[in-house]
């Protein structure tokens, strides 16, 4: 491994543990290239007299985690102080750095939030865009803080097409880099030796199933027109249902061929998805639906699952690999066909696209355009 300067990766509300989000994914696997300090932000508090003091251990192999980070930035008191309080929870930073002999670094930041970058060095800031504005009031204000942070990045990187080409009228320098696979939590191989979840083991085959959240994005009345178009197959939605939308999945949970085990454990996770006959991304089209480029697309591929999808712009763009769908009619009949599939070749070529597209080769697409643009130097 080259000796390269560390990247500093900041990504609020996230934290570094065993799971298979981006954050936690692009971290492993940039630091095989590099040292990679994660920077977990502290908690919010009121009590101006307790803002935590950051602390940094060793995670891994190149992997310092800090944790409790921008401490005054999350402080009710702190943020009176203004810009004063990013020059507090940069020197306490910089200082933590410093200790463990870091002194000049990449920062790697995945909001568009310019407090973040008070108080930090940002002659090498690269801008990881990884959303869209998600509420419409708000679009402005997010636009010209984007602005400002794209501006003064060296490279910009978007996980989706419809991003890109949004940063890319803002900065030259913008690079495409999508989510990933990771083969070593979801092989094939390794969903053969799982156990079925003990809430599918009375039910009958084929398990159709959605694994994620259930918030405003995901097109409830789809599933719920499958469900009711195929009462023969098990549909197993699995994942938190957010308050708000409890409404939206009161006749869905009357079913009887419709499991919803609300959360599931990280450990938990692999066997469920090793369950699924097929696998469902069942996104809004729109603005927002289009600008996923989702992580669960590449787990189902990972394990040869065929995918069936709404009308989103990141799976229709991966078709053949996954059957992108307009209409509840058209949902419902590519599942039908997804569960009949016969050709062992469509499996194979599923697989063989999660093998070419790994967060290990995201890494060294990224590493390889950092040191094009001379961030290592």
């Amino acid at each position: 491994m080259k000796n390269r300067l560390p990247i500093v990766y900041l990504y609020p509300g996230s934290t570094y543990k065993s799971d298979v989000s981006r954050q936690t994914k692009l971290t492993e696997a940039l630091a095989e290239h590099t040292t990679v300090v994660f920077v977990q932000v502290a908690d919010y508090t009121h009590n101006f007299a307790k803002v935590p003091a950051p602390t940094i251990r060793q995670a891994g192999k190149n992997i310092l985690v800090v944790e409790n980070a921008m401490g005054y930035l999350k402080n009710r008191l702190g943020k009176r102080l203004g810009p004063v309080h990013g020059m507090l929870d940069g020197r306490n930073l910089h200082n933590l750095l410093k200790a463990h002999g870091i002194d000049e670094y990449i920062f790697w930041l995945s909001v568009p939030i310019p407090e973040f970058l008070e108080g930090m060095r940002t002659d090498r800031l690269v801008y990881d865009c990884i959303d869209p504005c998600m509420i419409a009031s708000e679009q402005a204000k997010y636009d010209a803080e984007e602005a400002i942070i794209a501006n003064r990045s060296k490279v910009v990187f978007c996980t989706a097409g419809i991003l890109l080409e949004r940063l890319q009228k803002m900065h030259k320098k913008t690079y495409l880099l999508n989510n990933a696979s990771a083969p070593e939590d979801f092989s094939a191989e390794i969903a053969a030796n799982l156990p079925l979840p003990k809430l599918l083991q009375d039910r009958p085959r084929p398990i159709i199933g959605y694994m994620g959240t259930i918030d405003w994005r995901v097109d409830v009345e789809s599933i719920l027109a499958a469900a009711r178009a195929l009462p023969e197959y098990t549909f197993c939605i699995a994942g938190r249902v957010n308050h708000d939308q409890e409404h939206r999945v009161t006749d869905l949970r009357t079913l009887p061929n419709v499991i919803m085990p609300g959360s599931i454990s990280i450990e938990e996770g692999p066997a469920y998805n090793a369950a699924l006959d097929v696998g469902l991304i069942p996104y809004l089209p729109g603005d927002i639906g289009d600008a996923i480029n989702p992580v669960k697309m590449y787990m189902y591929l990972t394990m040869g699952k065929p995918v069936v999808t709404t009308w989103v712009r990141e799976c229709r763009n991966n078709r053949p690999l996954v059957s992108a769908t307009q209409t509840d009619a058209e949902f419902a009949e590519a599942i039908r066909q997804a569960v009949n599939e016969k050709d062992d070749s469509q499996r194979k070529a599923r697989m063989d696209f999660a093998a070419r597209n790994t967060w290990a080769a995201r890494a060294d697409a990224a590493i390889r355009i950092l040191e094009e643009n001379k961030l290592f130097a």
